[in-house]
């Protein structure tokens, strides 16, 4: 609080964090995935890791791919989804060619099924040079996937490292393909982050917490007592 008044500009009397908030129980994975990945055009034994997020400069898509690149040369089983849509698709589209990873890498568009996108990957990243606190994150957590991140805005406040997920430093392709690599290589700890995120969750980013916190935060600040 007191850095945020004497850099920013902020009063000096305190400040309360409210969390971000999703209703986790939209994102619990329901029926065989299988017959989900079947649905969705998925192959059952491949290894999908999931990226949602607009295609702007600030999500780096571009050190995304590079860091893929890395990865999808040591697993041949391992394929990157990219949700989204916005003005850098064709430099990315041109970036998976010039990769050679045309096979690896699929472009979905904008989903109106990103429940059932996450529920059928098995590692979600954001690879972002700036974040606040990244909803698509938590609908990921919430869903039990492992997670691997860059270390910026809200997403160390989400995400312990080794714990839910990794974190990496942003614009480095290197470090973000070791995090996601050693996530792939390790099936038993990833479910176990996964676990833990999804736990994480339900204790700390629930909306109807959050929804009560503002409530609360405003009838102090009115002085109400109803």
């Amino acid at each position: 609080a007191r850095a945020l008044a004497d850099r920013d500009g902020f009063v000096g009397r305190p400040i309360e964090v409210i969390e971000n908030g999703i209703d986790p129980e939209r994102y619990e994975p329901a029926g065989d995935r299988d017959a989900l990945r079947a649905r969705l055009g998925l192959a059952a034994s491949r290894r999908y890791v999931a990226a949602i997020a607009r295609f702007h400069p600030v999500k780096d898509h571009a050190m995304l791919l590079r860091a893929f690149a890395r990865v999808a040369a040591e697993r041949a089983d391992a394929d990157l989804l990219l949700v989204g849509d916005g003005p850098l698709r064709p430099a990315l589209e041109a970036q998976v060619a010039s990769l050679g990873l045309e096979r690896r890498v699929r472009f979905l568009g904008v989903r109106h099924d990103v429940p059932d996108l996450l529920a059928a990957s098995d590692v979600f990243v954001l690879s972002s040079v700036s974040e606040a606190a990244s909803i698509t994150l938590l609908e990921a957590m919430a869903t039990g996937l492992p997670v691997v991140v860059t270390e910026v805005g809200g997403n160390p406040e989400i995400v312990r490292q080794g714990v839910d997920g990794r974190l990496t430093p942003r614009g480095d392709a290197e470090a973000f393909s070791a995090a996601l690599t050693a996530v792939l290589a390790d099936p038993a700890g990833a479910r176990e982050m996964g676990r833990n995120g999804a736990a994480r969750v339900r204790e700390v980013y629930r909306l109807d917490r959050t929804i009560a916190r503002y409530d609360a935060l405003y009838r102090a600040l009115a002085g109400a007592d109803i």
